[in-house]
């Protein structure tokens, strides 16, 4: 219970009490140090007790020690401690427990959340973007890359186009990895679908590879075309699933096939 109001002064020279903000404020921190809710994370607590006996003789996580008991009902709910507060007692030291009981935890690193500013800058940027092509409420929104296979006398480039609705795929092998060959992919594509070509591709994400330099040339034929944030490939999840697995074949000159969109895809088409 806090006591409000300042405390008599203590002097042999019989002076009446009198308000002193400073011996207020010295009474009222030392009231309000006391004035929290008790911590359940205690070296008596029979579930910090098991947890730790499990964590250095079966090298368990203390989520798994937290989950293991609230699954089987090892202890009463109101003893078992939640992840995240005994993460912080063992960072605080209130409980035995070292970093070092834990080798994961000494491998994860907070990460602040930073947008990269563009050191290239080729056109529109990904802010700039409607939020209808991020919805995926409607068709004709890609998303484009470029793939290197593995180098064998000679290095395989191919282009990858990925439509955000329809999940329909686009590869094309193309000579290099440059502006002048990713253009040269597009007018095959232009001719391929002809007048619809503007139609069914609205908008273009790119990153800021030096090959995509000049896909800003396409605006001129009224597609908008907008560049990601250097390092943040979460803006194109189609095509970072796309490219983690084209990677993973590992494509050489003999495995790469051009495939035209008219002969693959009728929903585009139609």
């Amino acid at each position: 219970m806090i006591r409000r109001g300042t405390g008599e002064r203590n002097g042999a020279r019989g002076r009446f009490p009198e308000y002193s903000a400073r011996r207020g404020q010295n009474r009222y921190e030392a009231n309000r140090s006391c004035c929290h809710k008790h911590t359940r994370v205690t070296a008596d607590n029979p579930f910090v007790v098991w947890a730790l006996s499990m964590i250095r003789s079966e090298h368990w996580s203390i989520d798994a020690c937290v989950g293991y008991a609230q699954t089987h009902d090892l202890f009463p709910g109101e003893d078992i401690i939640c992840t995240k507060t005994f993460y912080n007692a063992m960072w605080n030291g209130t409980i035995s427990l070292t970093p070092f009981d834990l080798p994961e935890a000494l491998k994860r690193r907070s990460k602040k959340a930073r947008i990269h500013k563009n050191k290239r800058i080729f056109g529109r940027s990904i802010d700039e973007r409607a939020e209808v092509a991020a919805s995926r409420e409607e068709i004709g929104h890609w998303e484009i890359d470029t793939v290197v296979g593995k180098k064998f006398g000679s290095e395989s480039v191919v282009l990858t186009i990925v439509e955000k609705v329809t999940d329909f795929y686009i590869a094309m092998k193309i000579p290099g990895k440059d502006p002048l060959s990713v253009m040269r992919a597009m007018e095959v594509l232009r001719e391929e679908y002809g007048e619809k070509f503007s139609s069914l591709f609205k908008t273009i994400t790119a990153d800021n590879g030096t090959e995509f330099s000049e896909l800003n040339n396409l605006e001129k034929r009224e597609i908008l075309v907008y560049f990601t944030h250097p390092c943040s490939s979460w803006e194109r999840l189609k095509m970072k699933g796309i490219t983690a697995f084209s990677d993973a074949l590992h494509l050489r000159e003999d495995l790469l096939i051009d495939i035209l969109p008219s002969r693959s895809s009728n929903m585009l088409t139609a």
